[in-house]
């Protein structure tokens, strides 16, 4: 599937082996040039020179920062079709020992920070695009000491449903993905994913990380 004359930005991609990586080269594959951003500039201008792409960096706890990530995207390739945010923070701790400055940083990240990238990105997409989160089966799978976490996960992908009918008449998609581990410990594909148009479609579980009538191509697999 053929991503040529197509801007990708994405978010959470100077770790070393994450979703934000992979998303990134298989995009870069199917002829997307690809906007490469995180917190660690060094990692992602390595990231980015490998596929020939653009690395910006970006606090997702800083509005400021997401702002200027997708301006500065799209004065320097013209344009924005493609936004997808994998980046996230953990406090992980019993609720019984939570503190509100453990809380805080989750929620910048995952929640406060995820919905400002819906603007951001929505506001630098001028005709249509799609923006996908990569959530976590936290959210819907509880688990020990993941109070936070999954609940600004599935804050955020309940909003999305939300921001689907909001920005449905400028033709911009909104989808969520939750990865899971495949039975090698590994965060690579069983992956659940449900797209939002502005009106509500049944979920449907799948190998593949975007839904078929996407044109997004199918980075995870394997």
């Amino acid at each position: 599937m053929s991503l040529q004359g197509k801007t990708a930005v994405v978010i959470g991609a100077s770790g070393q082996h994450n979703f934000g990586v992979a998303i990134a080269r298989r995009l870069a594959q199917n002829g997307a040039k690809v906007v490469v951003s995180g917190r660690r500039l060094e990692p992602l201008q390595a990231l980015a020179k490998d596929i020939d792409g653009l690395a910006i960096a970006c606090d997702m706890s800083d509005a400021a920062s997401i702002e200027a990530l997708f301006s500065a995207a799209k004065a320097q390739t013209g344009r924005v079709d493609i936004a997808i945010n994998s980046a996230g923070g953990l406090a992980a701790s019993p609720i019984a020992m939570l503190t509100p400055e453990q809380i805080q940083p989750t929620l910048d990240v995952s929640f406060i920070g995820a919905l400002l990238c819906f603007r951001y990105a929505a506001e630098a997409m001028t005709d249509g695009g799609s923006i996908i989160t990569i959530s976590s089966l936290t959210a819907r799978l509880p688990g020990p000491a993941l109070s936070v976490y999954a609940a600004a996960r599935a804050g955020i992908d309940y909003a999305i449903k939300v921001a689907a009918l909001e920005y449905g008449p400028k033709k911009i998609r909104f989808q969520q993905h939750c990865g899971g581990f495949n039975s090698d410990g590994h965060d690579r594909c069983h992956v659940y994913g449900r797209g939002f148009r502005g009106t509500f479609h049944p979920p449907h579980s799948c190998r593949d990380a975007w839904e078929p009538s996407t044109t997004l191509p199918k980075p995870l697999c394997g």
